[in-house]
């Protein structure tokens, strides 16, 4: 599931309004990785087109060697969860999956 393709049953404002908020605290938190972290981050996670690609494919997008895109996405994602950043993004975590 990518964030993107969170549906609701019916319109609930509060959580599309809470999930334009994590999107847009996504992005902030992106603006710290290099190009090339944010291009593998939002091809394997959907973020771009709600579509998540594969280490294959995505490697395959980039003219990279599946390794190697593993190596970009781990690294990213070891900055994406320093405590600093991860706190930013628990709220929204709670408010959109744990609430059901």
């Amino acid at each position: 599931m990518t964030i993107t393709s969170i549906r609701f049953s019916t319109f609930d404002y509060e959580r599309w309004c809470d999930l334009m908020a994590l999107k847009n605290q996504l992005n902030a938190l992106m603006s710290d990785l290099t190009a090339r972290q944010r291009q593998v981050i939002t091809l394997r996670f959907g973020l771009g087109n709600d579509v998540a690609y594969s280490y294959e494919e995505t490697a395959r997008i980039l003219q990279l060697s599946r390794e190697r895109v593993c190596g970009i996405e781990s690294i990213a994602l070891y900055k994406l969860r320093r405590p600093s950043r991860s706190d930013i993004l628990m709220p929204y975590w709670k408010s959109l999956f744990e609430s059901d």
